[in-house]
């Protein structure tokens, strides 16, 4: 069993299940990089800079929430 230990939940409970049946991930849209080379202005210009942006778009589902448990009380 694998262990990802995080912040996101409180002290002393766990997340336990199957979360590849419990949870989907789907692409709403692929990723996308654009660039820039001149920056949009003379200032990036000058500066040798180039601008870069990458997005994606995803979506989280949680078709089977019974496929996960919480346990608290862990020490």
């Amino acid at each position: 069993m694998r262990l990802v230990p995080t912040t996101k939940i409180t002290l002393n409970t766990a997340l336990m299940g199957n979360f590849a049946e419990a949870a989907r991930l789907y692409v709403r849209q692929s990723p996308v990089v654009e660039l820039a080379p001149l920056g949009g202005g003379t200032i990036e210009f000058i500066a040798n800079q180039t601008l870069a942006r990458c997005e994606e778009r995803l979506a989280l589902a949680v078709p089977r929430p019974t496929s996960l448990i919480s346990i608290t009380g862990l020490t």
